[in-house]
This record gives structure tokens, C-alpha cells and sequence, in this order.
């Protein structure tokens, strides 16, 4: 993982942490992949904060998708992340994905007959600025 000032604070979000230190036990370069995701999702996250006014909102949508098994909670990751930047988490909205394109259950494994679900929910992560 990089080793700078940005780094040990995206790495001292709790739920992020756990859940990369459980896919790099089974797969170090795929944790990788996954800390290079949120890496960039928390400097998404910063370059909006810098352009909302205070008092303002912002909407994330996101999925909580599942990497070797590892459910990661992209919406309770932003909520974690979110203050650093000033913007306080007021709500998370849970929907249903009615009409999905992708199947409910795939193969992330390519073992047959092991399945695992995709994306069936998203979450709206409210933030107010400070």
C-alpha cells in the first residue's frame, strides 16, 4: 500500500481497514486494486467538499459490492471518510435495484457451481457541509 500522510489516514477508517486486511489475506494484489478504489473515492470526496458551500448537501449513490467474499460498505466507508472534509453524514437511504441488467447471483470464483450475489441494493449517503 502507499506509504504517505494520505494513506494512514484512508487506512485508519475502520471498516475499510477490516475489510482490506481480510482480501489481502487471500489475495494481496486484489486488496491493492480495492485500496487503489477508495484511495481515489476519498479524493473525489475532498475535490467536492472543496466546492460545496457550507451548509450545503451532497448526494453519493453507491453499491456495496462483495471482493473475495468481502462485503465492502462503500456507504459506511464515505460516512467514515466524510469528516475530514468538514461534511457531516446525516442519513443513508437504502433502495432496491428493481430492474437490474446483471444477474442477482454470478461466479466471482469461476468454480462451478460456487455463486456469490451481485448488486442488488444501492445506498444514498447524505452529507451536509460544516
Amino acid at each position: 500500500m502507499v506509504n504517505n500522510e494520505s494513506a494512514r489516514e484512508l487506512m485508519g477508517k475502520e471498516v475499510l481497514r477490516e475489510s482490506l486486511e481480510r482480501i489481502k489475506d487471500i489475495d494481496a494484489e486484489r486488496a491493492e486494486d480495492v485500496y487503489s478504489f477508495y484511495a481515489d473515492l476519498d479524493a473525489a470526496l475532498k475535490s467536492v467538499a472543496d466546492k460545496t458551500r457550507s451548509g450545503g448537501y451532497q448526494f453519493w449513490v453507491v453499491g456495496n459490492r462483495t471482493v473475495k467474499n468481502e462485503l465492502l460498505k462503500t456507504d459506511v466507508i464515505i460516512t467514515e471518510l466524510a469528516p475530514q472534509y468538514g461534511l457531516t453524514p446525516i442519513f443513508i437511504v437504502d433502495r432496491n435495484i428493481p430492474n437490474k441488467v446483471m444477474p442477482s447471483q454470478n461466479s466471482p470464483t469461476n468454480v462451478s457451481g460456487v455463486t456469490g450475489s451481485t448488486i442488488t441494493m444501492e445506498h444514498i449517503v447524505v452529507l451536509r457541509k460544516n
